[in-house]
């Protein structure tokens, strides 16, 4: 039974990730792609190509991807490292306890949090399975010296650097807890065992910091305070809602249910070793209050995810062997965190990152001139989606885009609004200072934690010097 069941979830698993690929690729896999694009070498982008968008791994993917390929190829690394991830999370207690393994594949597989980034042209999908197979590799090397054992933690811990800036958050917490987790890391064996671990990892990893992600050229974005993004993150974590006030009491519940899973791993010992899951889960948040850098987003503290739904699997398993009114809550708990995620997750694939190719085939199906003159609320986000999924759809029609103070007297054929939060409601018309106004022709939606809304206008009337929006919500 146990292992019919852990096939057909972990295939549910792989099939929600896979249909996850078959959306618009949004703004930063776009931006990523351009990046990949203008580099002239694999070697400029792990050295000098120092921007929060260049992913490093996923930029070389891209580079030999090339420019043209499907946007279901650009996804490609993230949906298998993704898969990995599911498949190994419950592999990795299977031989200990079949039923942990059982709660494990189902935290991983149906949250929403992980699909979201198991399916995007990032390096999230590979920083995911570099943090479970680092942490693991290391509790090995903590009783042998196998050579073997070494070169693959070297080899996994270089690739999670690569694969995203975070993943120094998970070797740090190695390193804390080689340091002060084990009695024997100061005798003089235990001193030469933790030189052969760390002086290749922790030699590259400076060298990247140094050469690149100390240097970082920020992307922007909207102005979420690290407050706010640990509150949407806690409470989409548990299956909440996104923002609003029912946002911040699922992320009260949440944190209080973390701190108890934290608590318990802490009394009776869990998969991973407390001294490895203190540092990891906690530094991601202290290091953004520390800060104080903004914009900050909820998968900042993807790797805080990992650990957690790693330690609630756990958690759910000792319920078991509690008293039944505690079986009763640790099943009461688990379905309305599924159902959550489930919610989430069905949302996101009606709706997917933002059906902009959808806008695009809108604007030159309808009759008119050519070139098809747009212009937009946001220069920057709305220019650089617009232009990839125009070549996309391979149409006649040329594209003009007009930046904010270059329209033309009569106003551009087309307006678009963008709104990445998941509320959005754009008025029936919008106007500009000089009389032209601009009737809403359809709003093309999206749903989750990347992308946004579109709302597309079409010009009523030409009498206009340049856009100035009335009547638009913020």
């Amino acid at each position: 039974m146990f292992r019919t069941a852990a096939v057909v979830i972990i295939l549910l698993s792989i099939l929600l990730r896979l249909l996850a690929c078959f959306d618009d690729l949004w703004l930063d896999e776009i931006w990523s792609l351009q990046l990949a694009c203008e580099a002239r070498s694999c070697f400029e982008i792990i050295t000098t190509l120092q921007h929060d968008n260049n992913h490093p791994l996923n930029t070389l993917w891209l580079f030999v991807a090339g420019q043209n390929a499907d946007s279901f190829i650009y996804r490609i690394p993230a949906l298998l490292c993704g898969c990995l991830t599911v498949v190994y999370a419950g592999f990795r207690v299977w031989r200990k306890d079949r039923y942990e393994a059982l709660i494990a594949w189902i935290l991983f597989g149906c949250s929403y949090f992980l699909i979201q980034y198991s399916s995007e042209a990032r390096g999230y999908g590979p920083l995911m399975l570099c943090t479970l197979l680092s942490i693991d590799i290391f509790e090995r090397l903590t009783v042998t010296r196998e050579r073997r054992t070494q070169l693959l933690f070297v080899a996994v811990t270089v690739v999670g650097m690569l694969a995203h800036a975070s993943y120094f958050f998970v070797y740090a917490g190695l390193v804390v807890s080689d340091l002060y987790g084990n009695k024997s890391s100061w005798s003089r064996q235990g001193i030469a065992d933790g030189v052969k671990r760390h002086i290749v990892p922790t030699v590259f990893g400076v060298t990247l910091l140094l050469l690149n992600y100390s240097q970082l050229e920020r992307g922007g974005g909207d102005r979420i305070t690290v407050v706010a993004a640990l509150i949407e993150c806690a409470s989409v974590f548990a299956g909440g809602p996104f923002e609003g006030t029912a946002s911040i009491l699922v992320a009260i519940l949440s944190s209080s249910l973390i701190l108890a899973v934290l608590a318990s791993s802490y009394r009776y010992g869990s998969s991973i070793r407390f001294s490895v899951v203190a540092p990891i889960v906690v530094s991601p948040a202290v290091a953004a209050l520390l800060l104080q850098a903004t914009p900050v987003y909820p998968r900042y503290f993807l790797v805080s995810v990992v650990i957690l739904l790693s330690l609630a699997a756990g958690g759910f398993a000792r319920l078991r062997r509690s008293k039944p009114a505690l079986q009763v809550a640790g099943y009461v708990l688990l379905g309305t965190w599924l159902a959550g995620n489930v919610v989430h997750v069905t949302r996101m694939l009606e709706s997917g990152r933002g059906q902009y190719r959808a806008a695009v085939l809108m604007m030159t199906e309808t009759p008119g001139e050519s070139p098809v003159v747009v212009g937009s609320d946001h220069d920057f986000r709305n220019k650089i989606v617009l232009e990839y999924h125009w070549q996309q759809v391979r149409t006649d029609r040329v594209l003009k885009y007009v930046s904010e103070g270059e329209w033309p007297d009569k106003g551009p054929d087309w307006v678009l609004l963008h709104e990445p939060f998941q509320v959005f409601a754009p008025p029936f018309e919008i106007g500009d200072a000089a009389g032209n106004t601009y009737g809403l022709k359809k709003k093309f939606p999206h749903y989750g934690l990347s992308g946004w809304h579109w709302a597309l206008y079409r010009n009523d009337r030409s009498t206009n010097r340049g856009p100035t929006f009335t009547n638009v919500p913020d």
